[in-house]
């Protein structure tokens, strides 16, 4: 009968280590990509082109505690300029969300300009529904965002397609 291969002594603790170290690793990636703004996503693309368009992780900028990713040095050069302008209200909470008084990073595929600024919007949220509300939305949202750190978190799942 042949008998299953015996790991050497030290094999079982290298391995260990290989789990643990990949958990850190992995663990410390998904912590930077928390501090990308927009899900890595071009702010000044949709003012340029009306698009959501991703930006490159070549072409980065930070402002206000967060990295954003551009699909352009043009852009970037834009941002840098005037980062107020393009830059999503809410540091890319929805903006229906903190309304309604929580808070949860939107879908950069949703989302519309008001007024000169950009919001973007959660999985559930209607454009049309949010572009015929906006202003009252918009002030709440204003009211909330004060208290941001205070208000509760709320995970979204994106719907599968």
């Amino acid at each position: 009968m042949p008998s299953a291969p015996i790991l050497a002594p030290g094999m079982l603790r290298l391995l260990a280590s290989l789990f643990v170290f990949t958990g850190i690793f992995y663990a410390s990636a998904q912590a930077v990509d928390e501090n990308i703004a927009i899900q890595g996503y071009d702010p000044v693309a949709y003012f340029t082109t009306s698009e959501a368009t991703k930006g490159s992780p070549q072409i980065t900028f930070a402002w206000d505690g967060a990295i954003y990713r551009f699909s352009s040095n043009k852009h970037r050069a834009l941002f840098q300029d005037n980062p107020d302008k393009y830059a999503p209200l809410y540091r890319g909470y929805c903006t229906v969300a903190l309304a309604r008084g929580v808070r949860f990073l939107a879908d950069p595929e949703k989302w519309l300009i008001h007024n000169g600024r950009l919001h973007i919007f959660g999985h559930s949220v209607s454009i049309e529904d949010a572009r015929q509300d906006i202003a009252s939305t918009k002030k709440a949202a204003d009211e909330n965002y004060k208290r941001v750190a205070e208000l509760p978190i709320k995970m979204q799942v994106k719907p599968e397609k």
